[in-house]
């Protein structure tokens, strides 16, 4: 029985830095940061709108009781509120990816 339960342990030990839950191009979109001179612009669609489905729905999307005053689907609202999206997003890749994306947004 001891044995089974350490194995069982260390099967469940080997699985946890794996998230499971996640789709492929979802995690390559947040993980993968770019260097800026590698590519000529973030997609908003791949890279940016995944992001934000996972930190600020319901209320910034279609339905949602902000949107329609701050739509996050859309990349304008996005680069004019980017202050505001970081007091929220705290990983570094994701927050790298927002600045980046409305860096580039900017300059155009």
């Amino acid at each position: 029985m001891k044995t089974m339960l350490f194995l069982l342990l260390c099967g469940m030990t080997f699985c946890l830095p794996f998230n499971f839950n996640r789709n492929s191009v979802e995690t390559a979109a947040v993980h993968h940061v770019v260097p800026a001179g590698d590519v000529d612009t973030i997609s908003f669609s791949a890279q940016i709108q995944p992001i934000l489905e996972r930190r600020c729905n319901p209320c910034h999307f279609p339905g949602g009781k902000m949107y329609q005053s701050m739509p996050f689907d859309r990349g304008e609202t996005v680069v004019g509120h980017l202050d505001g999206m970081l007091k929220r997003i705290k990983d570094d890749k994701e927050v790298g990816l927002l600045k980046q994306y409305c860096a580039e947004q900017l300059a155009r």
